[in-house]
């Protein structure tokens, strides 16, 4: 998936009706996400 321009991300998500301060908690969890996909895929990353 190729990464979206900040203006993009907030297009998409002013369609979505999500307020600013919600922007942050959604990117912290795909960070999380993220990591916990990866220790799935490669368990030796910590």
């Amino acid at each position: 998936m190729r990464r979206m321009s900040p203006r993009e991300m907030r297009r998409l998500l002013k369609k979505f009706g999500m307020q600013l301060e919600e922007i942050s908690d959604v990117e912290e969890v795909l960070i999380i996400r993220k990591n916990e996909i990866l220790k799935i895929i490669n368990p030796t990353v910590s």
